[in-house]
């Protein structure tokens, strides 16, 4: 009953479902990967999110959720990206979709993806180059998380971009006589 109120027109009615699926955990996991590939995207994109929520115990639906990502709408693109740094936090197996996430048209995609690979740590050593390339993404948000995740990654390569990275940062590209802050 609770996984069709996800299709409710209400927004509270939704709200208050995926309450309660979050609260229910592990035994809505299988039920909630099904609806990732359901017609109504909202319902698409609060399943990604509360699988996000009951967070390990959702492992099982880590492949929906990454099959999620290539969605043709933004919202769940970004809602599973965001999930998968919880669900699969002790896994690489989300990483190849994650770096092809970090090339979405959608700046919020984006960010989710560097959040994720920054809660992969270590296991998100394979997005070291995408990484290093979303350091000059147009969105700071991105680019601070994209560092962010190298210093979680935290091996020899992911250091050297970052110092790479920041030393010239010490220096304001944007500042000019004119424009002194």
């Amino acid at each position: 009953t609770l996984i069709d109120l996800l299709d409710d027109e209400d927004a509270m009615t939704r709200r208050h479902t995926a309450y309660a699926l979050s609260a229910i955990g592990a035994p809505a996991v299988e039920a909630l990967g099904e609806v990732l590939s359901r017609a109504n995207p909202v319902a698409r994109a609060d399943a990604a999110t509360i699988l996000g929520d009951i967070a390990l115990a959702a492992a099982p639906a880590t492949n929906a959720l990454i099959a999620a990502i290539k969605d043709s709408e933004a919202s769940v693109r970004q809602h599973a990206a965001e999930a998968l740094g919880t669900v699969a936090a002790s896994s690489s197996a989300p990483v190849p979709s994650l770096i092809d996430a970090l090339a979405d048209e959608d700046v919020a995609v984006r960010t989710a993806a560097t959040l994720s690979l920054c809660r992969l740590g270590p296991y998100a050593a394979e997005a070291i180059t995408a990484l290093e390339g979303a350091l000059d993404d147009a969105n700071r948000y991105v680019r601070g998380n994209a560092l962010f995740a190298l210093e979680r990654i935290d091996t020899p390569l992911a250091k050297d971009i970052l110092i790479k990275h920041l030393m010239p940062a010490r220096w304001c590209p944007i500042t000019s006589p004119e424009s002194t802050f």
